[in-house]
């Protein structure tokens, strides 16, 4: 029904923009100040890896196509 995945794609565009505006981000402290609102977000182990995973791409493919670094 897409609520199961609605925190995590919340979180995700949360990081992302974070990335975007600093440059650098701490996932851990990030996703604990939204458990600390909402704790039922990111409830699996494989939500978090895949928040992990969908950062590393896109950092990947914003240094590879930008002159950030």
């Amino acid at each position: 029904n897409g609520a199961e995945y609605s925190g995590l794609v919340c979180v995700l565009s949360l990081l992302l923009d974070r990335m975007d505006n600093d440059h650098h981000l701490t996932v851990p402290l990030v996703v604990g100040a939204i458990k600390a609102i909402r704790p039922q977000v990111i409830p699996t182990l494989d939500q978090y890896r895949l928040l992990y995973k969908v950062l590393q791409l896109y950092g990947r493919s914003v240094n590879e196509y930008s002159n950030f670094l």
